[in-house]
């Protein structure tokens, strides 16, 4: 008894006011006392037996609200891809504005070289010398408005297809000629299957699934 104990499980022991008496009434053994910090751990796990269908609520607004961002990717899609074909008509247009002038610049300035060959040869007064100068000068502001609405079509093209605003853009004409419309039947059936339309209405399932959770 003396020296076969080292140590005690009683962690009020420390605080006794007898502790020093105690601690001399085992001379020669080893009394180490520490204290012992007692821990209760306690873990709950509940299942609900009966949700009044929130679950099947829930997961049908997760449906609803997958189906509305689908939605609203495809229009997204469809939006960017009317653009960008409405920017490239824009551009085909305005070069082929631009082409026409310069043909009729062309041929005006090919008209002033024959007045002014006549006029040196004294069959042109001068004022059809002025006459032919001031049709060729007439058409340089058009010139100038129909090269800036070439380049603002093409940074146009630029920024919906995401190049830079350095990059070599070019169009050429379709191959094809456009197909004619469809009929007004069918557009209307195709109306009502617009992605917009569709993320309205998934929207509207998405509330009231909602309003059930």
């Amino acid at each position: 008894m003396v020296s076969g104990w080292n140590q005690s499980h009683n962690p009020s022991l420390l605080n006794s006011v007898d502790f020093e008496e105690f601690v001399q009434s085992f001379p020669g053994g080893t009394f180490r006392p520490r204290r012992q910090t007692l821990y209760n751990l306690s873990a709950e796990v509940s299942q609900p037996l009966f949700t009044w269908g929130k679950v099947g609520a829930a997961l049908d607004l997760a449906e609803s609200v997958a189906e509305v961002t689908e939605a609203q990717i495809d229009t997204t899609r469809l939006d960017v891809a009317a653009e960008a074909a409405e920017a490239y008509f824009e551009l085909l247009r305005a070069l082929e504005a631009r082409q026409t002038l310069e043909v009729q610049r062309r041929t005006r300035a090919a008209a002033l070289e024959v007045v002014e060959a006549r006029f040196e040869l004294g069959d042109a007064t001068r004022l059809e010398l002025l006459r032919s100068q001031a049709s060729l000068a007439s058409l340089e502001p058009e010139a100038a408005r129909s090269s800036g609405a070439v380049e603002v079509a093409r940074s146009r093209l630029r920024r919906i297809l995401g190049l830079g605003l350095e990059a070599e853009i070019d169009v050429a004409p379709p191959l094809a000629p456009l197909p004619d419309p469809p009929p007004l039947p069918d557009l209307a059936v195709l109306a009502a299957r617009r992605p917009e339309v569709l993320d309205l209405e998934r929207q509207q399932e998405s509330l009231g699934h909602r309003i059930r959770v």
